[in-house]
């Protein structure tokens, strides 16, 4: 694997590197209050280009690396992120990765998914879906007792949770899992399409059967990620900020809402 080439900049009043650039140059000189660099014979001047991130005519987008640490030793749901400052909108995506232990959880936030609300750009942490049994967003609904008809599932009790989410397509419907009691495997059965609590009985009806559940498997139903918002969970949280825009663009304060995670 080829390390990838920075070019560092030091701030002397910080004591310390503080950034680092995408472009290579041979060699670098100030002049006259300029910054003058030389690249494949050429000498270019720099900080009078209005296009942003653009060097040596190829542009790259920044990104922004931040840790969010605050009580080290607790375990956190990291449930938001906002920032604000000077920005264009649609311009500005960000990754999250949460630490708990052995494990890395992964959530995002695309650019589009940002509101603006009192100056700040504001967006609820979207957990991927791959994360499952990590977020709190799935809970069991009872071992199934019968299959009345075709795509429908019963569980012998009551639901212990609100009504799922229900729809024909995936967009904001809930999943229905089904763990295996032999090996203790989860699959999916399909996107909850109904819903019906009989006081004794709870049935559940799926758009399609991905997977065959048997009797006797536990029933889980995963909340959609869009519909209800779950975070991330961890002792600290990095972010990776994504600056795609050649517009001057200053970020002034991040923040992040965060929530005890009791045992």
């Amino acid at each position: 694997m080829t390390p990838t080439a920075y070019t560092v900049a030091y701030q002397p009043e910080l004591d310390g590197f503080t950034s680092f650039f995408s472009f290579n140059p041979e060699m670098m000189i100030g002049m006259n209050n300029y910054l003058y660099s030389f690249k494949n014979g050429q000498i270019w001047k720099h900080y009078i280009n209005p296009l942003r991130n653009t060097f040596y005519g190829t542009y790259t987008a920044s990104t922004v690396d931040i840790c969010f640490n605050d009580s080290p030793m607790e375990v956190k749901m990291f449930k938001t992120f906002s920032y604000e400052g000077n920005y264009t909108r649609n311009k500005i995506s960000s990754t999250f990765s949460t630490y708990l232990s052995d494990r890395i959880f992964t959530g995002s936030i695309g650019a589009s998914d940002f509101a603006v609300k009192e100056g700040e750009a504001f967006s609820n942490i979207i957990t991927l879906t791959s994360d499952f049994d990590v977020t709190l967003k799935e809970q069991g609904v009872g071992q199934l007792y019968d299959v009345p008809a075709p795509l429908a599932y019963t569980v012998n009790a009551p639901s212990p949770i609100s009504a799922p989410a229900i729809g024909n397509s995936s967009s904001y419907a809930d999943s229905l899992y089904h763990i295996e009691a032999s090996t203790g495997t989860k699959y999916l059965i399909g996107i909850i399409t109904n819903y019906v609590n009989l006081g004794s009985q709870s049935i559940f009806y799926t758009a399609t059967e991905n997977h065959t559940p048997s009797y006797g498997d536990l029933l889980v139903v995963s909340k959609n990620i869009y519909s209800e918002s779950f975070g991330l969970r961890g002792t600290y949280m990095t972010t990776s900020i994504v600056i795609d825009t050649t517009d001057k663009m200053e970020i002034f304060s991040v923040s992040s809402s965060i929530l005890k995670s009791y045992p």
